[in-house]
């Protein structure tokens, strides 16, 4: 049974699901963080993008994708070089990149600069 209290406001999707991502969401605005799945920035990423999405789920779609490395997030975002990586994407263009965990607050600027747009 699922769990009904689950807040979780970021769909996980597979690699493979990365190009249909790009076409479906090509004039909307949507982030996705790439993890490597088991290390503490991770974790600590995700707790904070929860937190952002429950805010922003009307204004922004919120992805989630596991790799095992950087190299396969480069394939279709080649400025990723390291993981946690998060992409800010708005009109099918890439408006933000950053690396590792930052603040709530940190975050919920840069999308709201992009929203702006």
């Amino acid at each position: 049974m699922a769990n009904q209290y689950n807040t979780d406001q970021i769909k996980a999707i597979r690699p493979e699901g990365l190009r249909k991502i790009k076409k479906e969401f090509k004039n909307q605005p949507f982030l996705i963080t790439f993890f490597r799945g088991s290390d503490n920035n991770s974790f600590l990423l995700e707790s904070v993008l929860n937190k952002v999405a429950r805010k922003y789920q009307d204004q922004i779609a919120f992805f989630r994708c596991t790799v095992k490395s950087a190299e396969l997030a480069q394939l279709y975002f080649p400025d990723i070089d390291r993981l946690p990586s998060t992409v800010l994407v708005h009109n099918g263009r890439t408006r933000e990149t950053f690396f590792g965990v930052l603040p709530q607050h940190k975050i919920e600027e840069k999308l709201k600069l992009v929203l702006e747009q």
